[in-house]
């Protein structure tokens, strides 16, 4: 493995520590920055009001001051930046989207508040002369929507290609609003060094956004083919694919690509999945997905050569040490097992001969895939252990019930309790479980987590 382009397809861990603190610093200057705005350069409200009137006022400009910053920082935190991907994993920079988004909305309800409890609702009276007002009401119905059909689209029951339709279409018309509103609402952008930086604000939005968009064009993606569809386990298929061209997808073992699929059979919606098959195995990529939803209920439906358009690899839940000794523990969870069998397939190419646990959690024996090459893995690698688990399946105690605590510290018993920890699968059960492995005295540190969700 010494000159292994997958090792060259990703950062340390000292290196994703230094980036990642540098642009923290940069995202608390720019933050900085928006809070003294208003400090800086007073809009001419400000200046006929004193005492608590005016620090409400006051207060209610910085919220809007930052909340436009943040409306920036989430064009960046969905721009799919590589770099950004290897430092922090897209699916904690979706994460950090989905909690900047409910802090937006609360600063620009706050900054509302604020500005009508000093200047009372004569500032949306029904004026011509107020239509920079009325935008910013506008803007924040719109911000309201947004977020909350993204927190609630599954209790409301919203079909994800519906609200992915509606996000795409109001998300770009709150940054335009935002500039314009920000741009016309007060004086305080009439400065000239104000007024340079709102134009620089509004220019880097609107680059932010093309290259978002052109990330997710079809320019940015890998065209492949299906070259074979197969049944791997109750309701759970493999695809197969090979790209078009002669080239070669480079991925890190344990992470996930988007895939777009254009076939008859099934919609043009975008969806993660981990890629399961292993880059010693070029050119072939294999996701194994379950049949769960409208969408990956018509995967089987596919047909041979049928189009599929890759955008990645993403994540950093395979960056590991592959040639290190260090003890290796893996906790899956039904499905959840696919980041693992990528790494397991690599490690077993590769000659591996660290010593690897794997509890394998499954409701019954029908939703294990691959039955026949997990077999063969634990003939030809003698320091691994597969403890299977079957939740809703009677019979021998040993491999019947749930991963409790109890459960854990039996099966674990013989590892060291500074082992890697791989932990996938329900979020439920994640969760569960990391907290049982802290308790045993497992260092939280070296517990590794993957959850994505859309």
């Amino acid at each position: 493995m010494e000159n292994d382009p997958v090792q060259k397809n990703q950062f340390r861990h000292f290196r994703r520590i230094v980036w990642g603190f540098f642009l923290f610093i940069f995202g608390v200057l720019l933050l900085t920055g928006a809070i003294y705005v208003p400090f800086i350069y007073e809009s001419q409200t400000l200046r006929y009001h004193f005492g608590a009137d005016r620090n409400l006022l006051l207060t209610g400009h910085i919220m809007g001051t930052t909340a436009a910053v943040l409306i920036f920082f989430q064009l960046i935190l969905i721009s799919r930046i590589t770099v950004l991907d290897r430092i922090f994993s897209i699916n904690r920079l979706h994460l950090l989207h989905r909690i900047n988004a409910a802090l937006i909305l609360s600063m620009a309800l706050y900054h509302l508040l604020m500005i009508l409890s000093i200047l009372g609702t004569e500032t949306l009276a029904p004026d011509v002369r107020q239509w920079p007002e009325y935008t910013g009401l506008l803007l924040l119905i719109m911000l309201t929507g947004i977020v909350f059909s993204g927190f609630f689209r599954k209790y409301i029951h919203m079909p994800y290609n519906y609200w992915f339709f509606f996000h795409r279409i109001f998300a770009p018309c709150v940054s335009l609003l935002l500039c314009v509103h920000v741009y016309f609402v007060s004086e305080t952008f009439r400065y000239d060094n104000a007024h340079r930086l709102i134009i620089i604000f509004i220019i880097s939005c609107f680059l932010i956004y093309i290259l978002v968009r052109l990330k997710n064009s079809f320019f940015f993606r890998t065209a492949c083919r299906i070259t074979d569809i197969r049944m791997a386990g109750r309701l759970i298929h493999t695809l197969e694919l090979v790209p078009e061209k002669e080239q070669r997808i480079i991925n890190v073992p344990g992470q996930f690509a988007f895939i777009k699929i254009k076939s008859g059979n099934i919609s043009m919606e975008e969806h993660p999945f981990t890629i399961s098959s292993t880059p010693t195995r070029p050119p072939v990529l294999q996701f194994t997905i379950r049949s769960s939803g409208d969408w990956t209920k018509k995967v089987p439906n596919l047909i041979m050569n049928d189009r599929v358009f890759i955008s990645g690899p993403f994540g950093i839940y395979g960056h590991l040490d592959l040639k290190s000794s260090r003890e290796l523990i893996m906790i899956a969870g039904g499905i959840g097992i696919t980041p693992m069998l990528s790494i397991l397939r690599y490690l077993l190419d590769n000659k591996s001969d660290r010593k690897i646990t794997l509890i394998w959690s499954n409701r019954t024996h029908e939703e294990v895939i691959y039955p026949d090459e997990f077999r063969s893995m634990e003939n030809n690698m003698p320091n691994l252990d597969i403890q299977y688990l079957f939740t809703r399946e009677t019979g021998d105690e040993e491999i019947t019930g749930r991963l409790d605590r109890n459960s854990l510290k039996i099966r674990l018993s013989g590892c060291s309790r500074r082992s890697v920890v791989l932990l996938c699968g329900p979020p439920k059960m994640m969760s569960r479980v990391k907290k049982d492995l802290l308790f045993l005295g497992f260092h939280r540190r070296s517990i590794i987590t993957e959850r994505f969700s859309m």
